[in-house]
């Protein structure tokens, strides 16, 4: 079938991905390598100080659990060719 989406055991489950990681004073950047997923597939979970980023797409899942060194918020994010960045703001002491 054409435009078949894939689940279940056919879709290969991969445990991360490549990304960067930097401070700056109460600033947190993170650039992460999502080559070959769409902006709509990748789902962000912020949870005090873990931030999880997960995509799927017809042939695989991806997911990377980045801890921060204090509580955060999201500031911005930005998808563009593949690149996910993302800044994140402390928020708390």
């Amino acid at each position: 079938m054409k435009n078949e989406k894939k689940s279940g055991p056919d879709v290969a489950r991969e445990s991360g991905f490549p990304y960067r990681l930097s401070y700056d004073g109460d600033w947190a950047r993170i650039t992460a390598d999502l080559l070959g997923i769409g902006e709509e597939k990748v789902r962000l979970d912020l949870d005090g100080n873990t931030i999880i980023i997960s995509a799927t797409d017809r042939d695989r899942q991806v997911k990377t659990s980045i801890t921060l060194p204090w509580e955060a918020h999201l500031a911005s994010k930005k998808f563009g060719s593949g690149v996910l960045n993302l800044t994140l703001e402390r928020s708390g002491p």
